[in-house]
């Protein structure tokens, strides 16, 4: 995977990935701040570490709040490195169009791009 891939995703979900334990009190204001002037959501505020939780610990009926978010994170946090972390995310984050991770959006995307 190129250098720049994992670093494009950071930049857009979540900027303090390497500063954070897996909870970003600041983003999540952000977030607040953000949907509050909107008056809708517009942003979300969990990292990419509690996001990956999610993905792999959660079924798509069951919810947890994001406060068992990121108690589950801290534990992730102190289980895997951030590297390890940031690919297990990339390899299973559902992309659209049926595709999960990277590598199946790649295939999804040069496929569908050739049809047309």
């Amino acid at each position: 995977m190129p250098d720049y891939l994992p670093a494009a995703f950071i930049a857009m979900e979540d900027r303090n990935f390497y500063s954070h334990r897996g909870f970003d009190p600041r983003g999540l204001l952000r977030a607040c701040g953000t949907n509050w002037r909107a008056g809708r959501t517009v942003q979300g505020g969990s990292t990419i570490t509690q996001q990956t939780v999610k993905i792999v610990f959660l079924s798509q009926e069951r919810t947890l709040s994001a406060t068992g978010r990121a108690d589950d994170a801290a534990v992730l946090e102190k289980s895997l490195t951030k590297k390890q972390i940031l690919e297990i995310y990339l390899n299973r984050i559902y992309l659209g169009s049926g595709a999960y991770g990277v590598d199946g959006a790649a295939h999804v995307y040069s496929t569908s791009r050739r049809r047309s």
